[in-house]
């Protein structure tokens, strides 16, 4: 996944509980992911149409 995210100039959204576990333990990978180690990420919510 790293990997893949270096290669195509991707970020990562680190929703899982488990991404977000490890990307704490390793803080260098910061550059890949769009909040800091340890943060949660904010999720950006669909407009939804009234009516």
């Amino acid at each position: 996944m790293l990997n893949d995210a270096r290669e195509h100039g991707f970020r990562i959204i680190p929703i899982c509980p488990f991404v977000r576990g490890q990307y704490a333990k390793h803080p260098e990978w910061a550059d890949l992911f769009t909040t800091k180690p340890g943060e949660n990420p904010v999720i950006p919510m669909k407009p939804t149409s009234a009516g």
